[in-house]
């Protein structure tokens, strides 16, 4: 399994080129760069069209900066929704490989 690990794109993840034969992207939190849930909103909802536009699977932990994930403007279901899994505090194995995340 060919894995790309990302985080800490504060925004600017549609800069990021996917590299060729992914089987795997892992974005780790921070999509968004705002720390108000209102303004941090939008930029999520921005990051999820991003990211659900790769055609392979997609795993997604939020991080400190991802403030409308906390007060839950934004939810599971909007990554979900999209093929994009959400882990928070959970495991999930793929290909024998287990992932848990911990934001």
């Amino acid at each position: 399994m060919k894995i790309w690990h990302i985080s800490d794109t504060h925004g600017y993840h549609d800069q990021l080129v996917l590299p060729k034969d992914i089987d795997l992207i892992i974005h780790t939190g921070d999509c968004s760069n705002s720390k108000i849930p209102a303004l941090n909103e939008p930029e999520v909802y921005r990051f999820i069209e991003w990211y659900s536009k790769f055609d392979c699977l997609k795993i997604y932990c939020p991080g400190n900066h991802d403030t409308s994930i906390e007060h839950r403007l934004v939810k599971s279901t909007d990554f979900t929704n999209r093929n994009i899994m959400y882990l928070e505090n959970e495991s999930i194995i793929l290909d024998n490989i287990k992932f848990t995340a911990i934001p």
